[in-house]
Order: C-alpha cells, then sequence, then structure tokens
C-alpha cells in the first residue's frame, strides 16, 4: 500500500511505471500520423515513402507488446468470466490460479522462443531492406513485454487471491 501511495505522489516514479504505456501511446501516434502521411503522399502527390512498411511493422510490434504489458498491469485485458461466476467462491479463487499458469506458461513459451528469433537475428546481422535497421530491434520488444506481462499478472493475480481469501474471512 505505501508503494502505491508513494507512487500516486512521485511523477517520476509513475512515468516510470507507466512507461509502457507511453511508449504504447507515443508509437501509436507515430504510426496514425505516418499512415496519413503516407496515404496523402501516395494519392496526392503520387510520390509514395519508400520506407513506410518498415517503420509500420515495427510500430504495429511495439504498439501490440506495449500496449499488451500496459493491459497485463492494469487489468485491462478481456476476461470472460460468466462461466467462472457459477462456480462456487472457493473454486473461483483457484480458477484464478490455474488462469494465471496456463497464461504465464503461454508467455513464458513467447518470451523464450522469441529471445531465440531475436538473438538469430543479431548473430546474422539482418538488417531491414530499406533502411538498414537492425531487424533485432523490431523485434526486442516481444521478449521484454512477455516478461513484463508475467509479472504484471502474477502481481493482479496475487491481490486478487488475496482480496477473495480477505472476503471468504470475513464472510
Amino acid at each position: 500500500m505505501k508503494g502505491e501511495k508513494e507512487m500516486a505522489t512521485n511523477p517520476w516514479k509513475r512515468t516510470l511505471c507507466n512507461l509502457d504505456l507511453l511508449l504504447a501511446v507515443a508509437c501509436l501516434a507515430c504510426l496514425i500520423t505516418l499512415t496519413f502521411v503516407g496515404v496523402f503522399m501516395r494519392y496526392l502527390f503520387n510520390n509514395p515513402i519508400a520506407w513506410q512498411d518498415e517503420i509500420q511493422m515495427t510500430l504495429i510490434i511495439w504498439v501490440t507488446c506495449f500496449a499488451g504489458s500496459a493491459a497485463f498491469r492494469t487489468g485491462g485485458h478481456i476476461a470472460i468470466d460468466l462461466v467462472v461466476d457459477l462456480f462456487p467462491k472457493a473454486v473461483q479463487r483457484w480458477t484464478g490460479i490455474v488462469i494465471f499458469l496456463i497464461s504465464a506458461f503461454v508467455l513464458g513459451f513467447l518470451a523464450w522462443n522469441s529471445m531465440g528469433f531475436v538473438m538469430q537475428q543479431i548473430g546474422n546481422h539482418r538488417v531491414t531492406d530499406v533502411l538498414k535497421f537492425p531487424r533485432a530491434l523490431v523485434y526486442a520488444p516481444v521478449p521484454l513485454c512477455s516478461v513484463l506481462m508475467i509479472l504484471s499478472f502474477a502481481k493482479t493475480t496475487w491481490r486478487e487471491f488475496q482480496e477473495k481469501e480477505v472476503i471468504k474471512d470475513a464472510g
């Protein structure tokens, strides 16, 4: 609780904790701007931007990863709990743990394999075709944000588990 109060009053800490969200918003703004300018250049001036596809692909990957990380941190991901709500309270508590374990396994698998892919891109000195931008930087957010998603989901799952424990004890 102390850490959350300190984060609310300390703007530097709040900014650092929301860095994934800020990066996602910045990348999305750049993606929208680049797409608009690209359409403008292609259809009004008949002069398309040659490197637009490379940057758009990078920005889509970055927006997806950083926004996913922020969604896991804030609990903003889609959760269909219609079936879970039909179970008794004791089963509902443990269902959250099972869902976390499955999600952590899938995200861990993604982190591990995407890290291997990034390392392969580094080892082979792969660059993008037009801008000669290192491909490893294009895909680097995937393993990073996968780990952040696991950590964020673990924290929210633990918090929910404790809250349900308190409710059970009070009832």
